[in-house]
């Protein structure tokens, strides 16, 4: 009897042993070169613990993840910052989300920030994005003893999912002068399961990050690749030009505020949507993976496990190499593409109040300086060209030390021009539930749609400036409203429609019913009191 409980004990504790170990996640980690530093291993820890569940925004299965990003900056000394918002939708005022901020200090006044968004929709989302936001934890705690030559900001965004709502709210209240000394944004998202590593950027000069990534890959011969030219004639669908992407990501607001992105992804450009500009799968075997019940960290590692680890530290080791690029101390970048404006351009580089170099671009868009020693320094361009050009750095003081690479990012103000407001994309997929006070263009994009029958369906259809909307608007107007007294003056001073009763139609009705019910119980109330008088 002694020796079948013997037994019994041991068929117990080995089912007891199985189905522990079938549920636990074996991690390894690749790491892209036999450097001293290992890149991946604590990112992949990070995903293990956060994509455990779902981590919807405004729902309680979101706020483990909250307190665990908090908690990682806090550890490495960051200074950290929760910044609460509510989304711009009706009936939806009592919900609130939370961007995670983690600053710290550089020598000079310049700042980068680098960006992932940490929700996600009803699956797990290993790839989207718990590995985006481990990423940024794992590159925070690589960079948090090192003093950068510009104030660093880590942020992990909310309600990225629902709208872009949470790197919106953050764009929307920067002030000018953040804005002005924003050298650029990095945004990580979904670098797991797609079947290569990209990075893209802004077109031309202001994609200066993207090319120094791909310039490192190169010399490290790590694998990364950027967007194709996407050009078509079809009004219906959208071109993109190479090293770019399309407007789905955090990347978003940033970039319409002017400000230079790169944007980390996985995925695969095969076969791209020309009508949304996002690819029909990122990975040519298993599919999209993102947004389905496939994106748990289990079912990626059975099935894609050396190539999501391979695109997870390659993305971690190019970063940290690009933000630390020792192997050049001054980069001076003048932004026009014509390149004869370049001849008359000339810099004054001083060093303790003398100058020693008269900088010029002989034809590149780009100056590079090395083997300057480490101290104080000011550039002031020698202006001899018509192009008004602006940099927040110019003729102030900056310090160069051996950690990284001043950016000197002259831009031509007259050509820069802020394209469009994003939220216009927003209201035509939320419709009339979309409803921000902040946001002062809100009505004339919903008159728009209307006016041109777009779908509200349709996310990523063509995109208009401001002034075709304006005259569009202006257009029907007159040729619809030729009573002035049925027009009234609103933002910009374009007219619309006077919809006053239209709008308020429903209030009217409770007013007059409210009104015969009185009328009615009193003539009751009348009848009743004559009969016991």
């Amino acid at each position: 009897m002694k020796k079948f409980k013997n037994i019994f004990k041991f068929l117990n504790t080995l089912l007891l042993f199985i189905f522990i170990t079938s549920n636990i996640t074996v991690i390894k980690t690749y790491p892209y070169s036999q450097n001293t530093l290992i890149f991946g291993e604590d990112a992949i820890k990070h995903i293990s613990y956060l994509s455990k569940t779902p981590r919807i925004s405004g729902t309680k299965s979101i706020l483990n993840a909250q307190k665990y990003i908090k908690n990682e900056f806090q550890k490495c000394g960051y200074e950290v910052q929760e910044q609460i918002f509510n989304w711009p939708l009706i009936n939806s005022k009592n919900i609130t989300s939370k961007n995670i901020i983690a600053s710290k200090k550089g020598l000079n006044n310049n700042q980068i920030i680098i960006g992932a968004h940490y929700d996600s929709t009803s699956s797990n989302g290993a790839d989207d994005n718990a590995s985006g936001v481990s990423a940024l934890l794992e590159i925070a705690q690589k960079l948090n003893k090192i003093t950068l030559p510009y104030n660093i900001k880590f942020i992990a965004f909310d309600a990225e999912e629902l709208g872009l709502f949470g790197s919106r709210h953050y764009v929307k209240n920067m002030t000018n002068d953040e804005k002005s000394n924003t050298l650029l944004y990095i945004n990580i998202d979904s670098i797991l399961t797609g079947d290569d590593l990209y990075i893209y950027g802004n077109n031309g000069n202001k994609g200066w990050f993207r090319d120094e990534v791909i310039e490192i890959s190169k010399n490290e011969n790590i694998n990364i690749k950027t967007s194709p030219k996407l050009i078509s004639n079809n009004d219906d669908e959208i071109s993109i030009l190479e090293g770019e992407c399309y407007d789905y990501s955090d990347h978003v607001y940033f970039r319409y505020e002017g400000i230079p992105f790169a944007y980390f992804e996985s995925t695969s450009w095969d076969d791209i949507n020309m009508h949304t500009g996002y690819p029909r799968y990122r990975n040519k075997e298993f599919g999209m993976i993102i947004h389905s019940y496939k994106d748990n960290l289990n079912y990626i590692l059975n099935n894609i496990e050396k190539k999501s680890l391979n695109n997870l530290s390659n993305c971690i080791s190019l970063l940290y190499k690009t933000i630390l690029n020792r192997n050049k101390q001054l980069i001076i970048i003048t932004d026009t593409n014509d390149q004869s404006n370049l001849e008359n351009i000339k810099y004054d580089l001083y060093h303790n109040n003398k100058i020693i170099k008269t900088l010029s671009h002989n034809g590149s868009n780009k100056i590079e300086i090395f083997n300057l020693p480490k101290g104080r320094y000011k550039l002031k361009q020698v202006n001899n060209t018509n192009l008004n050009l602006k940099c927040p750095l110019d003729n102030n003081y900056f310090n160069v030390s051996d950690n990284g690479t001043i950016h000197l990012f002259y831009e031509d103000v007259k050509n820069t021009v802020k394209t469009k407001d994003y939220d216009g994309i927003l209201i035509q997929i939320y419709g009339d539930t979309f409803d921000d006070p902040k946001t002062s263009i809100d009505e004339l994009y919903k008159d728009f749609i209307k006016i041109k029958k777009l779908s509200p369906k349709v996310i990523y259809n063509k995109d208009f400036s401001l002034e075709e909307i304006k005259s569009t608007i202006k257009e029907y107007n007159k040729n619809n409203f030729q009573n002035d007294d049925e027009i009234i003056p609103t933002f910009m001073n374009i007219p619309i429609e006077n919809n006053f009763l239209k709008i308020n139609h429903r209030l009217l009705v409770k007013f007059l019913t409210s009104i015969l019910i009185t009328i009615f119980c009193s003539n009751i109330y009348k009848t009743q009191k004559s009969k016991f008088l």
